[in-house]
């Protein structure tokens, strides 16, 4: 019986664990080779090339780093690293835009380069996309940090159903009368007992 082989011819086999790391390494080190290049010439994927190196202690030539090791010293996602990307060097491939690795100097200007939370200003860190934390979501949608657009399309359309709906309004607006009368009582009622230094209000004016 004759024995075949399954294994195509652009693809090198190596039944040695051992051997196939060092292979890896070598070509990675010596020749230079991208992650795509050897998980084409082994028939693996980039990342489990990647993976191989990392559990080889082999670091990417010239002193850079990978994709995902850039995104876990910047303390980011992989989503966020890519929009850094694409703000600097545009829509771009990560394997022919870096192909020996992300370098120190690329990597403080990929930082610089990190989105930030429209609310605050913060950078943002990994599992957030748009926002810091919770307290600036929750801060969106507060009618002070609405944009001009946006208040502006509010008021229009607060104007249209006012139209369409006079009794309404006017029920609204009696009930909000009455809630500011009711506020202003009360604030004339603590001033005069602060006036008769029964009470204070505390630094920040509230009561």
């Amino acid at each position: 019986m004759c024995s075949t082989d399954s294994s195509h011819d652009s693809k090198v086999s190596h039944p040695d664990l051992e051997t196939r790391r060092a292979e890896i390494a070598r070509l990675r080190v010596d020749e230079g080779l991208t992650l795509q290049e050897i998980g084409n010439r082994f028939g693996i994927t980039r990342e489990r090339v990647r993976q191989i190196l990392l559990k080889s202690g082999i670091r990417m030539p010239d002193g850079g780093v990978t994709f995902s090791e850039a995104a876990l010293r910047l303390n980011c996602s992989h989503f966020l690293l890519r929009r850094a990307i694409e703000n600097i060097f545009g829509r771009v491939s990560v394997a022919e835009q870096f192909p020996r690795g992300i370098s120190e100097q690329e990597l403080a200007r990929l930082e610089s380069a990190l989105p930030v939370c429209s609310i605050c200003g913060e950078r943002l860190t990994r599992k957030r996309r748009k926002y810091c934390s919770a307290r600036c979501y929750s801060e969106l949608w507060k009618y002070k940090n609405w944009s001009t657009e946006k208040k502006a399309k509010h008021i229009e359309r607060c104007k249209h159903w006012a139209a369409r709906n006079p009794q309404k309004t006017k029920l609204i607006q009696k009930r909000a009368s009455h809630r500011y009368q009711r506020r202003l009582t009360r604030l004339k009622k603590l001033v005069k007992l602060r006036e008769r230094g029964i009470f204070s209000f505390g630094e920040d004016g509230s009561a």
